[in-house]
C-alpha cells in the first residue's frame, strides 16, 4: 500500500517540486542499482530528502528522520511512504539502530544526514559517529553527496553525488575488530574530506 501511495504522491508533486526547487542532480550513475549502501549528504533544508525522493529513481532510499515528525499520524504515514523512518536524536535509539542495520542486511540503501540536524551555513559541520558505525558493522559502502547551498524556493541548486568507497579499506579497519573512538575519528575525517571535496567539483 505504501508503494502505491508513494507513486501517487510522486505523480502529484513531481512537477511542482521541479518548479519550486529547481535542482540539478550530478552523479546519479555513482549509485549502484543493487546491494547495500549508505548515501551521506549535508543537511540544509527540510526539503532535502523530499528532493532526493522525487528526483533520484536509480535507487530508492530509506531515510533517517527525526521522531518528532511522526507524532502526527497522518504526516508520519506520508513520510513513511516516501521511505522515512524515525530516530530519536540526542540519545542512543536502539530501535533505529537495529532498523538501520536490518535494512542494510536486506541489501537496501539508506540515506543519512551525518551532521545530525539541519544547519544554515555553507560549511560542513562536525559529523556524527552513527554513519561510521553503520558502515563498518554492516560492511556497507559509503557514497558522499552534497547540496551546493540551502534549498530555497525558485532558486537553482545542485546536488552532487560522489563515487562510493569502502570505509574499512580507507582506514585499515578489519571486520570484527572493536570500533574504537580512534577508528570512528578516522572514519569521520575521511568522510568529511570526501564530502567537502565534492563542493568544488564542476557539473559533468
Amino acid at each position: 500500500m505504501k508503494k502505491i501511495v508513494s507513486f501517487i504522491l510522486l505523480i502529484i508533486f513531481y512537477i511542482p517540486l521541479i518548479i519550486i526547487y529547481p535542482t540539478i542532480i550530478v552523479g546519479r550513475k555513482n549509485l549502484r542499482r543493487k546491494g547495500r549502501l549508505i548515501l551521506c549528504c549535508n543537511h540544509r533544508s527540510g526539503a532535502d530528502p523530499v528532493i532526493m525522493w522525487s528526483r533520484i529513481f536509480r535507487r530508492r532510499f530509506k531515510y533517517m528522520a527525526k521522531a518528532e515528525i511522526f507524532k502526527n499520524k497522518f504526516g508520519g504515514y506520508i513520510f513513511s511512504c516516501i521511505g522515512a523512518y524515525p530516530v530519536n536524536r540526542g540519545q542512543t535509539d536502539l530501535r533505529a539502530i537495529k532498523q538501520t542495520l536490518g535494512y542494510l542486511k536486506q541489501e537496501r540503501a539508506i540515506c543519512i544526514f551525518p551532521e545530525g540536524t539541519r544547519l544554515h551555513g555553507d560549511e560542513l559541520a562536525e559529523l556524527k559517529s552513527g554513519v561510521i558505525i553503520f558502515a563498518l558493522k554492516a560492511n556497507a559502502p559509503l557514497v558522499p553527496s552534497v547540496y551546493k547551498k540551502k534549498l530555497r524556493p525558485f532558486r537553482f541548486n545542485k546536488l552532487t553525488i560522489g563515487k562510493e568507497f569502502n570505509l574499512a579499506d580507507e582506514i585499515g579497519y578489519k571486520s570484527g575488530e572493536k570500533i574504537t573512538d580512534e577508528i570512528i575519528a578516522k572514519g569521520i575525517e575521511v568522510l568529511a574530506h570526501k564530502m567537502n571535496a565534492l563542493k568544488g567539483e564542476k557539473s559533468e
